[in-house]
């Protein structure tokens, strides 16, 4: 039985890969749209097969993170040519940003190795930090469930910022291209739309403002921006083979900043300029915004904990999406940008994102008794390590 689980891994991750060949070969051939996307359709059914016969928990939880939710939306993106990074240049690029958490700047690395060596020691730093957390959990086990749920949360940025940006900077140290951060001091956060759009995990925020928010905001509002306009025909020249990195790399850092700035209820834009019909649309776009992380959330989670659907997370990002919304209306109701002073407001921030954590996001990882299995195997991994290292030493 193990052998057959563990051929059958290896089958579904040699189907996966197959498809980005597929892909990769056939979206040029194909025009961009509906045809693309009905392409695309089989690889992703396969993608969805392949978290779900893994039987290593943080392989698990990884691959469920990149293979449901990464790689489909950029794909999904692409299928209409909306990217935001360096034209496709070989199978490596096209598979490393299509499955990998990178947003590419649109510039090369610099040549100076210090960049990476810095970069790279602040997530190894972050990866200390898991460990360190992991163990203190192990050691500190039955104690208050309040101590366990700080922990639970620091695991979750630890984990993100340290796994996952490590594949992020080993995915640029190949590419030779600078990536963009996946996170901003989310601990500095001074409000719910400055903790989401500003600070936490970047890269899930540019992807769903550009699968959910922007298409959204531009179907209510009755056309596409100027910004919009501009990073399509960056892309349209891209994708018929008319890129010159002089003048598109220009353009699409612009129309993708500007287009973001744009788009998004940030603290730095001023909802006193706003129609009440265009903050209604930016309303209901940031709400289905939030209501689809909680869905894409939830399928994830079914993944990591091979249970069925709780809706605990969705409700969790719902509750923040309309908490963001009314703090935006707040702002818009007193003519204020900012009602309390900082310090108190990053406390009310963080007490808020902690409290409804415990009560909605916790609880089915608890549940299931998954946590319990990703310590054991964390330390495994651990104990991994400082074998080999004392080895070497001695």
């Amino acid at each position: 039985m193990a052998n057959w689980g563990l051929s059958q891994e290896l089958r579904n991750v040699a189907a996966s890969s197959a498809c980005l060949v597929a892909v990769y070969l056939g979206f040029p051939k194909l025009p961009r749209g509906w045809p693309r996307l009905v392409f695309l359709l089989p690889a992703l059914v396969v993608f969805a097969l392949v978290p779900f016969s893994i039987r290593s928990h943080i392989l698990r939880s990884t691959l469920s993170f990149l293979l449901l939710w990464v790689c489909p939306a950029k794909l999904l993106l692409r299928c209409w040519d909306i990217v935001i990074d360096y034209p496709i240049q070989g199978f490596l690029y096209f598979c490393l940003t299509s499955v990998l958490p990178v947003n590419v700047k649109g510039r090369s690395i610099p040549t100076d190795e210090t960049w990476y060596r810095t970069s790279l020691f602040f997530h190894l730093l972050h990866l200390f930090g898991l460990f360190a957390t992991l163990n203190a959990l192990w050691f500190m086990e039955g104690t208050s469930g309040w101590f366990d749920h700080a922990s639970y949360c620091l695991l979750v940025y630890f984990g993100a910022e340290g796994i996952l940006g490590i594949l992020s900077e080993l995915a640029s140290l190949l590419l030779s291209v600078e990536v963009h951060p996946l996170f901003n001091n989310p601990f500095s956060a001074s409000s719910l739309s400055d903790f989401w759009g500003r600070r936490w995990n970047l890269f899930v925020s540019s992807l769903i403002r550009e699968t959910v928010y922007n298409p959204i905001l531009i179907a209510l509002s009755g056309g596409r921006q100027q910004y919009g306009a501009k990073v399509s025909s960056s892309c349209s020249d891209i994708s018929k083979g008319n890129f010159r990195p002089e003048r598109d790399i220009c353009r699409l850092n612009s129309g993708v900043e500007g287009y973001a700035a744009a788009n998004s209820l940030m603290p730095e834009n001023d909802v006193r300029h706003f129609s009440p019909s265009t903050l209604q649309a930016r309303a209901v776009a940031m709400f289905l915004s939030f209501l689809a992380s909680g869905l894409m959330h939830e399928l994830i989670f079914c993944a990591i904990t091979q249970k069925a659907a709780t809706w605990e997370v969705t409700c969790f990002f719902v509750l923040h999406g309309v908490a963001s919304i009314l703090e935006v209306f707040v702002r818009r109701k007193f003519l204020v940008r900012k009602i309390l002073p900082k310090p108190i407001a990053i406390f009310c921030t963080l007490g808020f994102v902690f409290f409804s954590a415990a009560w909605l996001f916790m609880p089915p990882i608890i549940r299931s008794g998954i946590d319990l299995q990703l310590i054991a195997e964390f330390r495994q991994v651990q104990d991994v390590i400082v074998g080999l290292l004392t080895r070497q030493t001695n």
